[in-house]
């Protein structure tokens, strides 16, 4: 919405500035490349575990292979420790489901 170089413009905002199509359909493919980009690695995650990722890069780049599985592993934690915050906010009625975003 906020990318002024489309010829086909919908409609203008109170800003004046317009809303095209091109800008509608950019942002559409946008988000479909970033849910593609989240399965390929949940795919990944799936397939190749820490243990074959150092195997693999071991012996060419030792250093980077091993940060590189710890980021990895960072991923779950991360989505596992978001989920507890979650059920925590909603045991005490702050949920996400629950009143207005203020």
């Amino acid at each position: 919405m906020f990318h002024h170089k489309g010829a086909t413009i919908l409609l203008y905002f109170k800003t004046n500035n317009p809303l095209t199509l091109e800008s509608i359909i950019y942002g559409f493919v946008t988000g479909v490349m970033l849910v593609t980009m989240f399965q390929w690695f949940s795919c990944y995650q799936m397939v190749i575990t820490s243990d074959k990722l150092m195997y693999l890069f071991g012996r060419m780049i030792p250093a980077l292979s091993l940060v590189f599985s710890m980021v990895l592993r960072f991923v779950p934690r991360l989505k596992d420790q978001i989920e507890h915050v979650r059920q925590a906010q909603a045991c005490i009625g702050k949920d996400m489901s629950q009143g207005n975003i203020i």
